[in-house]
């Protein structure tokens, strides 16, 4: 029978493995902790695993398979009353649904994501949710809906790069430019 210490040191497992960028052990890491959290009971923590395994899956290239291991998850997470973790898992369906071309449902996805980080007071998250959905709209062809989208991003976000303290001061030009205000 799997105990609490044995998911946990599967999922820590499963963490070092993703960070070394072997994400098919990652993911097989994090199936096993998920089986192993389940069956201790905790739902919560067997959720954030699925999760962990849907950004591995996105990152060997699978979105179908993300996309199927973190549906139903935000559920567990709004039912838990954790919204960061909530956002969170609807960030990662967009991902997977961005790479599945479903664009529509991916941007409903990013916006729900964005909402709920800032709810959350998340920031960093929201922005980084905003930033996606920026490229998101590149690529069905909406760049000034994604200038728009970028530049909230960047608006909010509370650290910038040297580079995005540029693209914040070009997108700022180009509003002007367009006779908007900044």
């Amino acid at each position: 029978m799997a105990t609490e210490s044995s998911a946990e040191s599967l999922a820590s497992l499963g963490a070092q493995a993703f960070a070394a960028g072997d994400y098919a052990q990652a993911l097989t890491r994090f199936k096993a902790a998920a089986e192993a959290f389940t069956a201790t009971g905790d739902v919560l923590m067997a959720a954030r695993m699925a999760n962990n395994m849907s950004v591995a899956l996105l990152k060997q290239g699978k979105p179908d398979e993300a996309l199927a291991a973190s549906l139903g998850t935000e559920d567990i997470f709004a039912n838990a009353g954790d919204i960061a973790l909530q956002a969170m898992a609807l960030g990662n369906q967009a991902s997977a649904l961005s790479e599945l071309k479903r664009f529509e449902e991916a941007l409903a996805a990013f916006r729900q994501a964005a909402a709920l980080f800032k709810e959350a007071r998340q920031p960093d998250y929201e922005a980084t949710i905003l930033q996606n959905m920026s490229t998101l709209q590149l690529r069905m062809k909406q760049p000034l809906i994604a200038m728009g989208t970028m530049a909230q991003a960047l608006d909010i976000k509370p650290h910038l790069s040297i580079g995005e303290k540029l693209l914040r001061g070009l997108l700022s030009l180009v509003v002007r430019l367009m006779g908007g205000k900044v």
